[in-house]
């Protein structure tokens, strides 16, 4: 199915939960994996890497859905969230996967040359998942 990914999960269980209430409600829904991408081709741990997809079309009317129900029953506790706009489409990490220049890129960002960082794709923020320890002051 081809399609917009309305929210990303570490975990898979939380997404399929997600598609199947999408499902129930008549959209067309999906859950694609991308682990085996960002662990094998930009050798990170896989973050945001379980997404779930619903059809061009149908994406307003299921954001809107979803937002409903994560008010109601926390739908969406583990999804990733931007920390700026509080979006849910969330790639991780920044590198697009539509070029090769991108994935040599991430090679180099393997040995520490570059930072992997999340991106949000509705504002173009970009964090990284460290915590930095402010320093000591008087």
């Amino acid at each position: 199915m081809n399609g917009m990914f309305i929210a990303a999960f570490d975990r898979e269980a939380p997404a399929k939960t997600l598609r199947n209430r999408l499902i129930q409600e008549g959209f067309q829904a999906d859950v694609r994996d991308e682990s085996k991408v960002q662990r094998f081709a930009f050798w990170v741990k896989p973050r945001a890497a379980i997404q779930v997809f619903v059809r061009n079309e149908d994406f307003e009317a299921a954001l809107a859905r979803v937002k409903e129900w994560d008010q109601n029953d926390s739908i969406l506790a583990e999804a990733i969230h931007c920390p700026e706009c509080h979006s849910l489409r969330i790639q991780y990490p920044q590198y697009t996967r539509k070029f090769i220049i991108p994935w040599v890129v991430e090679i180099l960002g393997s040995i520490g040359l570059f930072t992997k960082e999340f991106y949000c794709q509705d504002c173009q923020f970009t964090w990284t998942d460290e915590v930095k320890v402010e320093p000591e002051r008087d």
